[in-house]
């Protein structure tokens, strides 16, 4: 997929993409954009590390949805975005392909997402963070969260009475907490982080 002037694929919410095969070059925007909006049904993302998922807007996993983030997959978010969780997040990398949220600008993974070189550096409060919330759900493992914090200064947060369980996973350079527990009376499992 390439020299495309401005996506080498584009995907709208609720729709999957799950391929680590494909090779992409010279796409003038980003290989792979993620619409934002609600998720209201189970949908996967995998794209091999060394490119980046983009995702334009804040997304919202409904009850009942499952969003399914494959190993190796590097997700970069636009500014102020944010990822919300009241149905299942399953974010389950491994230790050789762990799963990256991070800065649109972070080229130490995926890639130089942006086009720009060295002109810009991935910073705290970039994008919103990950919050699960109400009855939702999330299970990351092998996972790194960067940059996160703006509005919520958090870059991970949890409220409701949805089980969280987080392993071998990294929360760094958050504007704030790197994890928040809040009003959750769900059952929290931590190992090795």
């Amino acid at each position: 997929v390439q020299d495309n002037s401005r996506y080498g694929v584009r995907v709208h919410a609720n729709a999957s993409f799950d391929d680590d095969t494909s090779l992409f070059s010279g796409n003038g925007a980003a290989d792979v954009y993620l619409h934002g909006g609600t998720l209201d049904r189970e949908v996967s993302w995998k794209l091999h590390s060394r490119y980046t998922m983009y995702l334009s807007e804040s997304i919202t996993v409904a009850p009942g949805a499952r969003l399914r983030i494959r190993p190796g997959t590097v997700l970069k978010l636009a500014r102020y975005k944010a990822i919300n969780v009241e149905g299942e997040l399953e974010a389950q990398g491994t230790a050789k392909a762990p799963i990256y949220f991070t800065d649109w600008r972070d080229d130490q993974v995926g890639g130089d997402a942006n086009r720009d070189g060295n002109d810009s550096v991935p910073a705290a409060s970039w994008w919103a963070g990950i919050l699960v919330r109400d009855a939702g759900a999330a299970l990351l493992e092998h996972c790194e969260v960067r940059y996160a914090g703006y509005s919520n200064s958090m870059g991970l947060g949890k409220t409701g009475s949805g089980p969280l369980t987080i392993r071998h996973t990294t929360i760094r350079e958050t504007f704030g907490a790197g994890l928040r527990l809040d009003n959750s009376p769900g059952v929290h499992t931590l190992s090795g982080n």
